[in-house]
């Protein structure tokens, strides 16, 4: 499978693309760590879900992508994706960063 030449590049650039995605998502809540005055423990806590959910996702994807029809795993991530930005509608007003944007970047991280 990894001997096809299209295979491999695509597979190199989802693994940019989630890489580029964590940076970013590292980024923003460093930021958001300094803003809320958290300590890096709480800060590393309120992290650890993404990392583990994107793994667990890679590896899903890993089992199925040869049983499952490409326009199934694309319907899904579209879903997912749609998903996300829905589930800020079930934050509350008082909450912070971390607690009201849990869900949506756990859908994002699984969508990409």
């Amino acid at each position: 499978m990894w001997k096809n030449r299209a295979f491999s590049v695509l597979c190199v650039a989802a693994l940019l693309v989630w890489a580029a995605q964590n940076g970013m998502d590292m980024t923003l809540l460093a930021y958001w760590k300094d803003v809320e005055q958290r300590s890096v423990n709480e800060w590393a806590i309120m992290y650890l879900p993404s990392p583990i959910v994107g793994l667990l996702g890679f590896l899903l994807m890993g089992f199925v992508a040869h049983r499952v029809p490409a326009i199934a795993i694309t319907t899904t991530g579209l879903l997912l994706s749609l998903l996300a930005p829905i589930s800020l509608l079930w934050t509350r007003a008082e909450s912070s960063y971390f607690e009201s944007s849990q869900y949506t970047r756990t859908l994002e991280r699984e969508a990409s």
